[in-house]
């Protein structure tokens, strides 16, 4: 049964069975950890219909794997392999679809939807029913503010877009998606982070805080509901998805810094950990830690 078909009034194709995707899984590198997890999907040339390709977003897969290990959760990068190929070709790899851009028909045969429906189902999260409490943080890079770049002026993008999407359709369907979830867990997580990167100057050139901005216009949800994003999948398979972005000038200082990776690491868990305090019921006995 399709796990997808459940409250939220959408009904998407899965992945194929895995002997049709071994090919295209071993593409992608797949840590089963702990219920929290962080996925790079942009950290190769990637093809997009109808748009220019889609340039590596450097430092995210190593951020993503980095704070996954200090937490003790799960990560999802493309492989060692496809990144040294990539950064070979400068080129995209005709079959390496953008996991955040998927159409509804390419769902079935991607390793990132099979490898997101394979975390929910090994912490058993219900599709539809985000009341599990499994974060999932989408990590991304984004241009750093500058006069003339059209971006927000910020450093840390957390986007709540599908979790909006579907409390909306949720209320009208039925479904178990918590009123208030998105807001809550922007809040939290703004909160939480701009503590950790309060009074940080890791070079010369940092004379201010950077700055969390918990309402962009990078939400992890495409006006085009005809494509999904890895937070949108996320969500319909029952995690709480969030689309993190975050600039390059803070995405360096952090590649640079072990000892903030791992405190941007537990700001986030601490931060979940007060919405499941609030809301949810913790996967697997994570507690909370300063």
């Amino acid at each position: 049964k399709n796990r997808l078909e459940a409250d939220l009034g959408e009904h998407i194709p899965l992945a194929s069975p895995v002997f049709t995707l071994m090919e295209r899984l071993a593409r992608v590198e797949v840590h089963m950890g702990g219920p929290m997890l962080f996925s790079a999907p942009h950290g190769v040339y990637l093809h997009r219909d109808n748009n220019p390709d889609h340039k590596p977003e450097e430092f995210t897969s190593l951020l993503a794997r980095s704070f996954a290990e200090n937490v003790g959760g799960s990560y999802m990068t493309w492989s060692d392999g496809e990144r040294t190929k990539s950064d070979y070709l400068k080129e995209p790899d005709g079959d390496n679809r953008d996991p955040n851009f998927l159409s509804r028909d390419e769902l079935e045969d991607s390793p990132w939807n099979a490898a997101l429906s394979s975390h929910a189902i090994l912490h058993g999260v219900e599709a539809g029913d985000l009341r599990m409490g499994c974060l999932h943080v989408d990590v991304h890079g984004r241009r750093d503010a500058a006069p003339g770049v059209d971006v927000d002026e910020s450093d840390c993008d957390i986007g709540t877009g599908a979790l909006q999407h579907y409390e909306e359709v949720s209320r009208e369907v039925g479904g178990r998606v918590p009123s208030g979830t998105a807001s809550m867990i922007a809040s939290e997580l703004a909160s939480a982070l701009r503590e950790c990167l309060k009074d940080w100057r890791p070079s010369s050139d940092v004379t201010t805080d950077f700055i969390v901005n918990e309402d962009p216009r990078l939400r992890g949800m495409h006006a085009d509901k005809t494509r999904y994003t890895m937070s949108r999948q996320g969500v319909l398979m029952g995690l709480c998805s969030v689309q993190l972005e975050l600039s390059r000038r803070v995405r360096k200082a952090l590649k640079e810094d072990a000892a903030m990776q791992k405190r941007f690491a537990f700001a986030i868990l601490n931060a979940w950990l007060r919405c499941c305090v609030r809301a949810y019921t913790p996967c697997n006995g994570y507690r909370l830690t300063k």
